[in-house]
């Protein structure tokens, strides 16, 4: 394994953490080398304002927003942002899930 991934790993790892010290998500995956947060519905405003202006995040880039509709679950629809921070070069997936 070469430095630089070495070091995006250690970085990833810690920003995860550091995340979790503070803004309201209930579950965190990693898939395909794609961070995913996955927050509740009366609590997406308040992450996605955290992840947009904490000096620490600076996610000021939402690149797209989906919506899926999976018939057979009770919590049917989820909608998707996927936002990009350009100072940290780091994109994340926040899922939130309604009924």
């Amino acid at each position: 394994m070469n430095l630089k991934k070495v070091i995006q790993q250690k970085f990833s790892i810690k920003f995860i953490t550091y995340l979790l010290n503070f803004i309201p998500i209930k579950n965190i995956n990693i898939h395909k080398k794609a961070l995913i947060l996955v927050s509740s519905s009366n609590k997406i405003e308040h992450l996605l304002t955290i992840l947009k202006k904490h000096i620490n995040c600076q996610f000021h880039l939402l690149s797209a927003i989906s919506g899926i509709d999976y018939l057979q679950r009770v919590q049917r629809f989820v909608i998707v942002y996927e936002i990009l921070s350009l100072t940290f070069n780091i994109r994340v997936r926040v899922k939130v899930f309604f009924k």
